[in-house]
C-alpha cells in the first residue's frame, strides 16, 4: 500500500510540474505573440531630409577633433576608435582657453555661414 500511495504521490506531483510548465509555455508564446503583433504595426515614416540644405555646422569641439585627430593618430596609430574619441575628450578638457577660444571663434564663423 505504502509503494501505491508513494507512486501516486509522486505522478500527482510529475502533472502538477508539467502542468506548470505547459502554463508557462502558453504565457511565454503568448507574449512573443503579443510583441509580434506590436512591430507588425507599421512605424511613421521619417520626414524625407532636403538634400541640398546645408548641413549643421560643427560645434567648437567638433572642429577640435578635426584637427587633433590626425595627430593623435600619428603619433599613437595604435589607439582602437573609442580610445581614440576619449583621449580627444581628454585633452578638450585640459586645453587651455586660448585654444578653446581659438575653436570657439571658428564654430561662431561656421554658425554664421550657416545662418
Amino acid at each position: 500500500k505504502a509503494a501505491k500511495k508513494a507512486a501516486k504521490k509522486a505522478r500527482a506531483k510529475a502533472e502538477a510540474k508539467a502542468k506548470a510548465k505547459a502554463a508557462k509555455a502558453d504565457a511565454k508564446a503568448e507574449a512573443a505573440a503579443e510583441a509580434h503583433a506590436a512591430a507588425a504595426t507599421p512605424a511613421r515614416k521619417k520626414a524625407k531630409r532636403d538634400p541640398h540644405a546645408p548641413k549643421r555646422p560643427k560645434s567648437a569641439y567638433l572642429l577640435f577633433c578635426d584637427a587633433q585627430r590626425p595627430l593623435l593618430k600619428s603619433a599613437e596609430p595604435e589607439l582602437k576608435h573609442t580610445d581614440v574619441f576619449a583621449r580627444l575628450g581628454e585633452l578638450w578638457k585640459a586645453a587651455d582657453a586660448g585654444t578653446v577660444e581659438r575653436f570657439e571663434r571658428a564654430a561662431a564663423a561656421e554658425r554664421a555661414r550657416y545662418e
